[in-house]
């Protein structure tokens, strides 16, 4: 009986590994075929560093543009619990574990189903983004035509090709990611 019980627990592992390679390729090509964000996380030792840079202020409205499972917004919102935070993300994972995250937060963070191509920027004073940089080339015109003035963005690792950055942080030396903040005012 133990024999049967650990070799439905493996193919039941196998199966679920294989769904999430599949949904991680899945996602991969809409990001190349569609100017869509890839999940992949900012270094949680870089968070600080992007707190100082977006320069968070009580009552300001922080948007983070794929916000993959909601990581830089609730490390933000427990810095300054205060503003308020929104993320925008479309892959379903990440999606839904920032959903359950908000579910077990007492935090200021919304979590919204929705392509941020489509997001209402009004009223973001601030943004974050780690996005490639054609997504983000792409998204240049809507930031422009919607963030209010002095609204600040600040982006990892890749800059926009057409707006020089205002300031560039170093986050660690070597190689990898989460390597750079580009900081841009609107």
């Amino acid at each position: 009986m133990t024999l049967t019980v650990s070799i439905l627990f493996l193919v039941v592992v196998f199966v679920v590994a294989d769904l999430v390679a599949l949904y991680c390729l899945f996602e991969f090509i809409r990001a190349i075929f569609f100017r869509r964000a890839v999940f992949v996380s900012t270094r949680s030792n870089a968070i600080p560093l992007v707190a100082q840079a977006i320069d968070l202020r009580p009552g300001q409205t922080v948007v983070d543009l794929g916000s993959g499972s909601g990581q830089v917004l609730f490390a933000l919102a427990r810095i300054e619990p205060r503003a308020r935070y929104i993320g925008y993300e479309t892959g379903i994972y990440p999606y839904f574990l920032s959903r359950l995250r908000q579910l077990f937060s007492k935090l200021p963070v919304t979590t919204r189903y929705k392509n941020f191509y489509k997001a209402d920027l009004r009223h973001a004073d601030r943004v974050y983004m780690y996005l490639l940089p054609n997504v983000m080339d792409a998204l240049l015109p809507k930031l422009e035509a919607a963030l209010p003035p002095g609204a600040r963005v600040v982006s990892c690792d890749f800059q926009f090709s057409k707006k020089e950055p205002v300031e560039t942080i170093e986050l660690h030396r070597g190689k990898g990611l989460s390597r750079r903040l580009f900081v841009y005012e609107f």
